[in-house]
């Protein structure tokens, strides 16, 4: 599980800087550029191109060819990339409670007590059965807590169904200890939401 939870977050961590890697790609393979590249002052064409696409290019110094001119595009593209947006995924996720190095020494995806609490609030209005629950958070969320959801989305060869349910098994413990889950009578597990519970019953 927390393999999969690494490998998972390393994996989204990366789109960024390979989308970032893909529309260079793409201004090498245009046809201005490949046609540019075969022209008489091809440097100066090539350097309007980047100039108008992607407003770079006025204050490089180096070599007049547009090969080294596109590869110190995607150099400094992915430098600047790494100083900013690259850190989104990861600044925003720790600080909504999604990610942390909590049991690891790696960054995962591992929900916080508060991130947890906020999710029954937006899905649960008073009381849901716990697999009901858990499929809600996998439609609107794409967040995967049991071996129900882990099946539709993870190969045969990553999936590990004991071990989704062991997982489906310690968040149940983990709710019910911060009061947000019941047991009752029939055997079925339920998340409650305390507040609007509290609401109902006293109006």
């Amino acid at each position: 599980m927390r393999e999969i939870s690494c490998e998972l977050y390393q994996e989204n961590n990366l789109l960024s800087a390979r989308a970032v890697e893909s529309y260079i790609s793409q201004i090498e393979n245009f046809e201005e550029w490949q046609r540019a590249i075969t022209e008489s002052g091809a440097f100066a064409r090539c350097r309007q191109i980047l100039k108008d696409r992607v407003l770079w290019g006025e204050d490089y110094e180096g070599p007049n060819d547009p090969v080294i001119l596109i590869k110190e595009l995607r150099s400094a593209a992915l430098k600047r990339h790494r100083q900013h947006v690259g850190n989104i995924h990861r600044n925003y996720g720790r600080e909504v409670g999604l990610i942390s190095k909590r049991g690891t020494i790696k960054l995962r995806y591992a929900p916080n007590d508060s991130l947890l609490r906020t999710l029954i609030f937006a899905t649960v209005e008073r009381r849901m059965e716990l697999n009901q629950f858990l499929n809600q958070l996998y439609q609107r969320y794409n967040l995967i807590f049991s071996d129900k959801e882990a099946e539709q989305f993870l190969s045969k060869n990553e999936f590990d169904k004991k071990a989704f349910q062991a997982n489906s098994h310690r968040l149940e413990q983990r709710l019910g200890s911060l009061g947000l889950l019941q047991r009752l009578s029939d055997g079925c597990a339920y998340i409650i939401n305390p507040y609007n519970q509290k609401f109902h019953d006293k109006y």
